[in-house]
C-alpha cells in the first residue's frame, strides 16, 4: 500500500517530542513493514487547521495514496501506529477510517472518539468504551487517524471546515467530516497517543483525574462529566485549533 502520512503544522515551530516521535515511527514503519508498502511525508504549514487539511489530502490523492495517515505536531505517538494501522485494513477489508485514541489537553481531559452521530446532526462524547479491545465510532479527532483516500474521492469537497456559531466554533474540521463522509471506522485504544502543553495528557490523564472506571474496564462517564464534557466542548474545541 502507498501511505502518505500528512502533517499540518500551524505552530511557530516543531515540538521536540512531536520529533522524536516522528523518527520512531518513521523507524518502526521501515523496520517491520510488508515489503510492498511505501511511505511519503506531506507537511503543509500555511493556513487555517482545515485549509491545511484540504490541500494535504488532495495531494496525497494526486501522488496516488492508498492511505491518509494525519499526524498532529502537538502530539506523540507509538512508534508501530503505522503498521497497526495498516494492519488493521487488511485483517478488516470493509473499514474506511482507523482512529487511535488521544484526549482534549485541559480537564476533564475527555477523550477524542465520538461513539455516535445523533439524528440531531451532533456526536455523543466517548465515555463508555472499552480499553483492551477494537471498538467502533462515528467520530474522532484527526490527530492520530488513518483514512482510506477513497473515502475521499467518493465524498464531495469541502472535505474540512470550521462550522461556526454565535459564539464561536460549534464543530470542529474533524468532525465536519465524519458527520458528512460518515465512514466504517473503528478505535484502536492500544495506539495511545499524547496531546502536549507543557506536559503530557493521554488517557491516564483521564483516568486520574475522573477517578472512575467500571468493573468489566470500560471508561464510563458520570452524569457530571458527561454535563462538563457537553458544556465545554465548543470552548475546548476552539482553543484546541486556535
Amino acid at each position: 500500500m502507498k501511505i502518505a502520512l500528512c502533517i499540518p503544522h500551524n505552530y511557530p515551530e516543531f515540538q521536540k517530542p512531536f520529533i522524536m516521535s516522528l523518527f520512531g515511527v518513521i523507524s518502526s514503519f521501515y523496520l517491520h513493514r510488508n515489503g510492498e508498502d511505501t511511505l511519503n511525508i506531506l507537511v503543509q504549514n500555511a493556513g487555517p487547521i482545515d485549509f491545511m487539511r484540504e490541500r494535504l489530502v488532495e495531494s496525497a490523492i494526486k501522488q496516488n495514496s492508498d492511505l491518509i495517515l494525519f499526524l498532529d505536531t502537538d502530539m506523540d505517538f507509538p512508534p508501530d501506529i503505522i503498521n497497526k494501522m495498516v494492519g488493521h485494513f487488511r485483517t478488516y477489508e470493509n473499514i474506511e477510517a482507523v482512529t487511535g485514541i488521544y484526549t482534549w489537553k485541559n480537564p476533564p481531559f475527555m477523550p477524542h472518539v465520538y461513539p455516535k452521530l445523533t439524528e440531531n446532526g451532533k456526536f455523543t462524547i466517548g465515555a463508555l468504551f472499552p480499553l483492551d479491545k477494537l471498538f467502533d465510532v462515528e467520530g474522532a479527532g484527526l490527530g492520530c487517524a488513518m483514512l482510506k483516500t477513497d473515502l475521499f474521492k467518493k465524498t464531495p469537497q469541502p472535505w474540512f471546515k470550521m462550522e461556526l456559531g454565535d459564539k464561536g466554533i460549534t464543530m470542529g474540521e474533524d468532525l465536519f467530516f465524519f458527520k458528512k463522509a460518515k465512514p466504517v471506522m473503528i478505535c484502536d485504544p492500544s495506539i495511545s497517543c499524547g496531546h502536549f502543553t507543557e506536559n503530557r495528557i493521554d488517557i491516564n490523564s483521564y483516568l486520574s483525574y475522573n477517578e472512575y472506571i467500571n468493573q468489566n474496564g470500560e471508561i464510563k462517564g458520570t452524569e457530571e462529566q458527561i454535563k462538563i464534557a457537553s458544556d465545554e466542548h465548543c470552548k475546548n474545541v476552539s482553543r484546541l485549533k486556535s
